[in-house]
């Protein structure tokens, strides 16, 4: 009996293990991989052909995964399977739902011999025959009809063969799900991202803009693995999408070391572990790199790698943290936790311990959706936290404020009756400091003036008064000199009369022989042109000498009536040797111009300081000597008497004009000036009650306008 029922359980056991059929029947089930019902082979080249692998057939090996699990491999994989088509009609499809494959090879039969069909991520998604970033193959069979189908395919990242069946209708509204969760993924990143750029614009804190980059990467990681990055965003870019697992796996890694630092404080709180969790980003930087020269296969390893040995510390420092009582270390680790399962759900389905379905090809997706929302309630939390202790810090800032408060009020009583006899002391010191800097500098202006005006004025009607004697000596002789030669011209021509009457007298031949001997006509004529010259010297030197005297006054203090173009005059002529080979001197006076009453020998001042600046402003422009002038012009109103002094020289900026009337301003070299003329000027035409204006353009010339009232006296 127990032979029996042994054979009868082996006999329901057989009926009961699935057998492998020769063919696949096709079915639309667009959620069932076929992966069981394929057989696998493994070449070393891409390049084989079709005839060469038909050739390979007895080689194939059954599958035993319902998705197979390729590995990360340098080899070329090529999967066979056969379908039959028992009764169904309509469009047929293959799904490889798997995006990032590097090359896919389809052949398939057509008219006794096989065609092909290459595509994978060489191919854009424009050129695929439908758009998505999976591969689909039609399947032309017709009912009762069976055809044997190869795909060859290589890749530098994980290989895994998601195969499925289904009708057009399956694959749309396959597609259509898979965009709708592909757009709640999407949303949910979106709004954490404007939600918490937001709050970092608002708050300024450092945690929420490495959150928000952080949360960037994690995004275009997840739809680089999923393909709809080269969908969406890259569709023309194969070599973008070749690149970016890459390149965004690695930054998700160096941003989430970058926000774990500093959302919990790591550098300030827990030195050692900053140090160790930093010492990852360079281990990112190089796998990323890897890929980038050309060692694809090695740098998806090591990130892999990488990504569960970093995700394994910052679990073990969490808990650690978090039994020190780091509060935001809590939401922290379930984020994080979270994340991390789906990661591992990931990894283990690339490395076949985990089967390949729905739930372990979305896990990092799931994951990474429920940890940003995780992370920013954490962040949320975390400014709870510093709100918290921020209103304790200002509790005990207050108590501290207060106790200071009243310590300050008991000083203040004490101190404010000293600060005010101080300040007012001071203010009194500023005062008098003050008016006496200024009084000084008024005094000084005016000492130097008067030393000056004093010393020229002495110097000048010295030098008058010792020319005068003798100019008015030689002025008064030349007349009678010039008198006293006539008559003796005349007793000569009498001579020359009476000896051309008696020329046979021989004393009066040697008077006419002495005559032509000494040339008495040339004589004449010799005299008379030194009598001039000696007339007209005389004429001109006591010209200077009352130039001198009307500008070296002895009552230039005194106010009295006096002619401007006298002033002008005088100066002009004291001016004359300084301005000799250096300046040309224009005059233009109105004859009429009105006297008026005033300080004589101060207006000569400023004639004085004016001009000699106008020919040193020609001389310092570099004009030829011929080219340079400076005009002197006077002319009169009903009201004023107004004198232009204006050269072509070198002229002056703005800055310069409004600073030169300023006491001590200077723009001559060291030793040259001591910035005084200037200022005195203005003083003496303000006593006048006038008014002096300056227009300058540089490189072109100065002028200097003076008015002086008839009407208004000068102040004493």
């Amino acid at each position: 009996m127990k032979a029996i029922h042994l054979f009868l359980l082996c006999i329901l056991t057989a009926l009961y293990l699935p057998v492998r059929s020769q063919s696949i029947p096709f079915q639309d089930r667009p959620s069932n991989p076929i992966g069981e019902d394929v057989e696998i082979l493994s070449v070393d080249s891409f390049d084989i052909g079709i005839q060469s692998i038909i050739k390979l057939d007895k080689e194939f090996e059954e599958s035993d995964q319902k998705v197979p699990n390729l590995g990360v491999t340098h080899k070329t994989w090529i999967l066979k399977y056969t379908i039959k088509n028992e009764s169904f009609e309509g469009t047929k499809f293959l799904q490889l739902a798997k995006s990032s494959i590097d090359q896919v090879t389809y052949y398939f039969p057509d008219k006794g011999s096989y065609d092909s069909l290459v595509t994978g991520i060489q191919r854009t998604i424009p050129e695929r025959n439908i758009d998505s970033q999976h591969y689909h193959f039609k399947l032309d069979l017709a009912p009762g009809e069976s055809k044997t189908y190869y795909l060859k395919m290589k890749s530098a990242d994980q290989i895994q063969a998601p195969l499925y069946l289904m009708s057009g209708q399956s694959l749309q509204d396959k597609l259509s799900t898979k965009n709708v969760l592909f757009g709640i993924f999407t949303g949910i990143f979106l709004v954490m991202f404007l939600y918490n750029l937001f709050i970092f614009i608002s708050v300024k804190d450092k945690s929420y803009l490495l959150y928000v980059v952080h949360l960037l990467a994690v995004y275009f990681t997840q739809i680089t693995l999923t393909g709809f990055g080269f969908k969406y965003f890259w569709p023309t870019s194969p070599q973008v999408e070749l690149y970016s697992v890459y390149l965004f796996s690695g930054l998700v890694g160096i941003t989430v070391v970058f926000f774990f630092n500093g959302f919990l404080s790591l550098k300030k709180t827990y030195p050692k572990a900053y140090k160790i969790t930093s010492a990852a980003i360079p281990l990112y930087i190089v796998a990323t790199l890897l890929a980038f020269i050309g060692f694809k296969h090695l740098s998806y390893m090591m990130l892999q790698v990488i990504v569960g040995s970093v995700a394994i510390l910052l679990i073990v420092l969490l808990i650690v943290m978090i039994n020190r009582g780091v509060r935001e270390a809590r939401l922290f680790l379930l984020a994080w936790g979270i994340f991390i399962i789906g990661t591992f759900v990931f990894v283990l389905k690339d490395f076949n311990i985990l089967p390949y379905n729905t739930l372990t090809a979305s896990g990092m997706q799931i994951g990474s959706a429920i940890e940003v929302m995780l992370l920013s309630f954490a962040l949320a939390d975390r400014i709870n936290i510093l709100k918290k202790e921020k209103e304790q810090s200002q509790a005990r800032a207050l108590l501290a404020l207060r106790e200071k408060e009243r310590i300050i009020k008991e000083q203040n009583v004490i101190l404010e009756s000293k600060v005010r006899e101080r300040t007012e002391k001071l203010q009194k010191s500023n005062e008098e400091l003050t008016q006496t800097l200024k009084e000084l500098k008024s005094t000084q202006a005016q000492l130097v003036d008067a030393e000056k005006m004093a010393s020229l004025g002495q110097l000048t009607a010295g030098i008058a008064h010792e020319l005068n004697n003798p100019i008015n000596f030689v002025a008064s002789n030349v007349k009678p000199l010039e008198r006293d030669f006539n008559d003796l011209m005349q007793i000569l021509d009498k001579v020359d009369e009476i000896a051309a009457a008696n020329k046979e007298d021989s004393n009066f031949a040697e008077i006419v022989k002495l005559k032509e001997e000494l040339d008495t006509d040339y004589l004449r004529d010799e005299v008379s042109q030194l009598l001039s010259g000696v007339a007209e010297g005389a004429k001109r030197t006591a010209e200077i000498v009352r130039g001198l005297r009307i500008f070296s006054r002895l009552d230039e203090d005194s106010l009295k009536q006096a002619n401007v173009n006298e002033c002008l005059d005088s100066t002009i002529i004291v001016l004359k040797s300084h301005v000799r080979g250096r300046a040309k001197i224009i005059r233009n006076f109105d004859d009429d111009l009105t006297s008026i009453k005033c300080y004589p020998g101060k207006l000569n001042q400023v004639f004085m300081n004016i001009i000699s600046n106008a020919v040193q402003a020609t001389e310092t422009s570099g004009k030829p000597l011929d080219e340079r002038w400076v005009k002197v012009h006077s002319y009169q109103d009903s009201e004023n008497i107004y004198v232009s002094i204006s050269d072509n020289g070198c002229g002056m900026n703005e800055e310069t004009q409004h600073k030169i009337f300023d006491p001590f301003f200077t723009t001559k070299e060291v030793g040259e000036g001591t910035g005084l003329g200037l200022s005195i000027v203005l003083g003496i035409i303000k006593d006048h009650n006038g008014n002096i204006e300056v227009n300058s353009t540089v490189n072109e010339g100065t002028e200097f306008l003076i008015t002086l009232s008839k009407s208004v006296a000068p102040r004493l």
